[in-house]
């Protein structure tokens, strides 16, 4: 299945958060249109950091051109749906990727553990250009990830709704 074929169109996209296999997020089509509103639209770039098969990334570049978004994974085999040329490869899961030092937006989806976030804002955290990090994942984890990003800025929680399932959250920080 290709991204052409999974998001011809805007409507392809469920209107209540669906669970997808080649996804971990939840995807609906009030997430998608959210993200296309708070990401910076190109040349900007959203740097989505484990991106695993790039489903969610690739539906957001299709349902809004406007946005530049790239994708980082630990192996590049399991990207199926970002165009390689958007597509960084790092060492491990611990591995930084130096693309973050030019990204305005930031996107951490399900991320495995806190320790690779508290690096990322540790080395490229006070960038001018980050603007805006989104954190997605089940809502019993958003605790642990709140300790590190709440001071990061402005704070908005999305939960359950046409966004987000009932045990996922979305948290957007922004810079001022």
């Amino acid at each position: 299945m290709t991204t052409s074929s999974l998001a011809e169109s805007r409507s392809f996209l469920p209107s209540e958060p669906t669970g997808h296999p080649h996804c971990c997020l939840s995807i609906s089509r009030g997430l998608i249109d959210l993200l296309g509103r708070i990401l910076p639209p190109g040349p900007a770039i959203t740097l989505s950091i484990g991106s695993g098969t790039g489903l969610l990334e690739s539906l957001l570049a299709e349902c809004n051109p406007h946005l530049r978004v790239e994708g980082v994974e630990a192996e590049s085999s399991i990207n199926e749906y970002i165009p390689e040329q958007n597509m960084h490869t790092v060492a491990g899961t611990w591995d930084l990727c130096s693309a973050a030092e030019e990204a305005e937006a930031w996107l951490f989806v399900y991320p495995k553990e806190t320790k690779l976030i508290k690096t990322y804002l540790r080395e490229y955290g006070n960038k001018e250009m980050l603007k805006t990090i989104v954190w997605m994942g089940p809502r019993s984890d958003w605790q642990d990830y709140n300790l590190i990003l709440k001071d990061f800025g402005n704070l908005e929680v999305y939960t359950g709704g046409n966004i987000v399932a009932e045990y996922e959250t979305m948290a957007v920080l922004k810079k001022g």
